[in-house]
């Protein structure tokens, strides 16, 4: 909602015709006190702290108009409407907002988003003040974004996740505004909702062993094969993140205890850390990483262009793509590997609460049992062969 103030007019003036007013009339031809129509916006003309002003009102129709109309004379009476002045344009509220405490005690990878966000915005609805922009001229960038009309510079259409990142990225600057006294309401715009996932396939055996079998192969993979190889094992054996794995530090490697600690520096998902009790395979793995590691690195997977400093691999996944090319499973990602580990939980008849503990869920297993708990088809049948609730005997005979 904006705040506009009346057009002040002496007697016998009247405003220019795109400026003028026109009073809305109700299903009887009878004007509606205190609601106005300029082109196709409704106003409402309303008496707040003394003074008359006009309210721009989010409605379609007259009916959606009178509604709003008497929702504003609601939350004025319960002392809840908002004096708005000065709105700045969004352009200049966007750089406000990036001056805040709110914005500076974001993580850098945040900041860095937001601000390829706040490129769309202010190249298109940049010069409106912040005010008088409304649900539709979000929704139209919106839609613009999914439909790759390269708005603030991107090159492809955009996902319906990363839209919806979009829109709440403004909506911070909105309530930002809001709390400080420059507009009245956020403008109230729905998350697109995306079509259901596909159904994740689950690895098999067969699956992983070929993808390692490509890790080891010199022609596919002529650097980083084995070190590849470890990161995939280790993947599959604790349901690590890909990037909480990349971070692993020695220091948190328990061998002696049989314990991992995933998410020591905080910045995993949640910023907590967690402890993993070793497998004996993960205890196998370990050992045989630490026979071979790097004695001038802290991380379990080290860069190597790390030259003088202490880096970790940024990233194997232009090595993993020519790998599952290799063991043809071109669509498998590293999450594929998180899902692998807590389904063999499941199936291993692990307690809801502990594999949450390992995987970092703090929903109490809630999406473990909706999400991740894939069950393959052997581990289907042998469970119903088991199933005995009732043993039917054949009925005495009736003389």
């Amino acid at each position: 909602m904006v705040l506009v103030m009346g057009f002040p007019m002496q007697s016998g003036e009247t405003l220019p015709r795109k400026r003028r007013f026109l009073k809305v009339l109700d299903g009887r031809k009878q004007p509606v006190r205190g609601l106005w129509k300029r082109g196709e916006v409704y106003y409402a003309q309303i008496v707040h702290q003394g003074k008359q002003t006009k309210e721009r009102l989010e409605a379609r129709t007259t009916a959606e108009a009178i509604a709003a109309l008497n929702a504003l004379k609601v939350r004025r009476s319960e002392g809840t409407l908002k004096d708005v002045r000065h709105a700045p344009k969004l352009s200049e509220a966007i750089e406000q907002y990036k001056e805040s405490s709110t914005y500076k005690k974001k993580s850098e990878s945040t900041r860095k988003n937001e601000a390829t966000y706040f490129k769309a915005w202010q190249e298109r609805l940049g010069d409106m003040r912040a005010d008088r922009i409304t649900k539709a001229d979000i929704i139209s960038v919106r839609d613009d974004l999914l439909a790759d009309k390269k708005v603030g510079g991107s090159e492809t259409p955009v996902s319906i996740r990363t839209a919806n990142l979009y829109v709440i990225a403004l909506r911070q600057v909105f309530k930002f505004l809001e709390e400080r006294g420059k507009i009245a309401t956020l403008p109230a715009v729905k998350r697109v909702k995306p079509p259901p996932p596909a159904k994740r396939k689950l690895l098999s055996y067969d699956d992983c062993r070929r993808l390692l079998n490509a890790c080891a192969n010199p022609e596919i993979c002529e650097k980083n094969g084995r070190l590849l190889s470890y990161y995939l094992r280790l993947l599959i054996l604790t349901g690590a993140r890909e990037q909480e794995a990349y971070r692993l530090q020695w220091k948190d490697v328990g061998l002696d205890r049989c314990v991992l600690t995933i998410g020591a520096d905080g910045l995993s998902k949640n910023k907590q850390a967690r402890t993993l009790e070793m497998s004996p395979e993960l205890v196998d793995l370990l050992r045989e990483m630490q026979a071979n590691r790097q004695p001038d690195s802290s991380y379990l997977f080290p860069s190597p262009q790390r030259g003088s400093k202490d880096l970790h691999v940024r990233t194997f996944k232009q090595s993993f793509q020519k790998v599952r090319e290799a063991a043809e499973l071109p669509t498998i990602g590293f999450h594929d590997f998180r899902h692998l580990f807590i389904s063999q939980c499941v199936m291993a008849n692990v307690d809801f609460m502990t594999i949450t503990e390992w995987a970092g869920h703090q929903d109490g297993g809630v999406l473990i049992g909706k999400v991740y708990g894939h069950l393959n088809d052997a581990h289907k049948r042998s469970t119903a062969g088991r199933l005995t609730f009732l043993k039917m005997s054949a009925p005495p005979n009736s003389r």
